[in-house]
């Protein structure tokens, strides 16, 4: 019994020694690998939340700098069109004596190809003092002054400028600025624009995620803006928010929550701000959008979903260290692959951008604007090197009969399958050009006129035996009409070439069609006509 009780005392200390060693030793042990653990884990934590700010930080630089290129390339390629636009003789001749009936015959058709293509919205023919001789889009409105910072500037300094500006109808919109001489006469100004929600849309900065413009309406004309909107087709929601409006259609995609506390964020100084919607989570960022006088008139917003890396954040308390290093880099790669997805997004759109530019969008051939240059730079090189430059037209013969027995799409399948017809048949040094509709041609440098005719008789021989498949239908046959010029021996420059392969074309139609004809030397144009 004694002994029972000896052992029980002695067991109880041995408890309390241990309860005593655990309490010492164990205990702040086990805190202080909690308290690591948890510092470990709320680095970890700080980090992804940190990895998050990068990703933003790192897509709106992104968006940034894709926006800047994006200006810069459509300037460029506003640029081109107005070069081309300027050196038209036609244009040149009209626009000199001011003849706004055939300035209007010429700009129109004009002003609805650089619309298809290049999404162009600003077409202006000025005068000297800066007055609207016409607006290719808009003719009956004319004889009002521009008085823009861009248009003044080329005014003031007699160059090219490019800019984005707010217009007359409150559009934030890219334009370029050109003057047009004849010589040293000064004939006027050529002005081309892009609104910013066609840039957006060809350009897709963000790989085809939502933004949203925002413009300050104290710099816009209410009037002016909802008149602008309804003839853009879009609905004019000046009340919807109290200091500014959202100048895109993409206004209507916009979610509740956002719409709700864009004035919140937006009076936040720029702070990136937190925004739940449903079950994600967006961090919004901007961009301010300046004008070309270095005043800012708005915001490009941009949501960006973060909700994936936030949930990982949170998950890193749940679950161990190599856990949260594991989920850490697959953060970093998932972040690394969509880094490099957005730039292939951008690198690829830019690059359709510049094929768009110069190539026809049915066929692939060149463009019509593609033919004027390479055919001047070809009579250019001739010019040098005195060598033979030929030109072919082609127009297939009676092609509204395909439109309308067997349907438009049939004649697109056409104008394809011709395309490639002439490709097959032409040198890889030679052009092939859709001119528009049914019309093609084909520039053939140092190709003398016997040459150049007997390539058309065989490319009009082959078009006569193809059987053109439409689908489930019988194939169908068509023939080609072609006309042949040749620098010297016709013409010793651009338009007159291309006048000299037309007459032959229309002499070809005029003798029964399916036939070559090349141009009579006795047109042949005036040795001083300069083009």
């Amino acid at each position: 019994m004694a002994l029972t009780g000896i052992r029980r005392l002695l067991g109880s200390g041995a408890d309390r020694a241990t309860t005593q060693l655990r309490w010492q030793v164990f205990a702040p042990l086990v805190l202080a690998i909690l308290l690591a653990l948890a510092a470990w884990l709320a680095l970890l934590y700080s980090q992804q939340r940190g990895q998050v700010a990068l990703q933003v930080a790192q897509t709106r630089a992104l968006m940034d700098h894709a926006y800047r290129n994006g200006v810069e390339m459509h300037s460029r390629l506003l640029g081109a069109v107005i070069e081309t636009i300027t050196h038209n003789r036609a244009l040149m001749m009209a626009m000199a004596s001011r003849d706004r009936a055939t300035l209007l015959a010429l700009a129109t058709p004009m002003a609805g190809e650089l619309k298809r293509q290049f999404g162009i919205t600003h077409f202006f023919f000025l005068d000297p003092e800066r007055k609207v001789v016409l607006r290719a889009y808009q003719p009956h409105q004319f004889g009002d002054v521009i008085e823009r910072v861009t248009t003044a500037e080329a005014a003031r300094t007699g160059t090219t400028i490019h800019g984005m500006e707010l217009g007359e109808a409150s559009i934030f919109t890219l334009r370029l600025v050109a003057p047009w001489r004849d010589g040293s006469h000064l004939l006027g100004y050529v002005e081309l624009g892009v609104d910013l929600e066609q840039m957006l849309g060809a350009h897709h900065l963000l790989a085809g995620k939502p933004l949203f413009p925002l413009l300050y309406k104290e710099n816009l004309d209410r009037a002016g803006w909802e008149a602008a909107m309804l003839m853009l087709g879009r609905v004019p929601r000046w009340d919807q928010f109290q200091n500014f409006v959202i100048s895109s259609h993409a206004g209507d995609d916009m979610p509740a929550e956002l719409a709700g506390r864009l004035e919140e964020i937006l009076a936040g100084d720029g702070e990136e701000t937190d925004l739940k919607v449903g079950n994600a989570v967006y961090r919004v960022v901007f961009l301010p959008l300046v004008d070309f006088s270095g005043k800012t008139v708005g915001q490009l917003l941009a949501p960006i979903d973060v909700s994936a890396p936030l949930a990982n954040s949170r998950e890193t308390f749940y679950v161990g260290t190599i856990i949260s290093l594991l989920i850490a880099g697959l953060l970093a790669s998932t972040f690394n692959r969509l880094v490099i997805s957005v730039g292939d997004q951008i690198e690829s759109h830019e690059e359709e951008l510049k094929r768009l530019a110069i190539h026809d969008g049915l066929t692939g051939l060149r463009n019509q604007l593609e033919f004027y240059a390479v055919l001047e730079a070809e009579l250019e090189r001739a010019q040098r090197t005195q060598r033979p430059v030929s030109l072919l037209l082609l127009d297939i013969d009676s092609f509204k009969e395909v439109n309308d027995l067997h349907g438009h799409q049939a004649g697109n399948v056409v104008l394809q399958e011709l395309a490639q017809l002439l490709v097959r048949q032409v040198r890889t040094i030679d052009a092939a050009c859709r001119c528009g509709g049914e019309e093609f041609s084909v520039i053939l440098p140092e190709t003398d006129l016997a040459a150049a005719s007997s390539l058309a008789e065989r490319i009009r021989a082959a078009t006569e035996e193809f059987e053109f498949r439409i689908g489930e239908e019988e194939p169908i046959k068509i023939t080609v009409s072609i006309g042949v010029a040749c620098y010297p021996t016709h013409a010793v420059n651009t338009r007159a070439l291309f006048a000299a392969a037309d007459t032959a074309l229309y002499a070809a139609k005029n003798h029964g069609k399916n036939r070559v004809m090349a141009h009579a030397v006795a047109h042949a144009a005036p040795a001083g006509d300069q083009s």
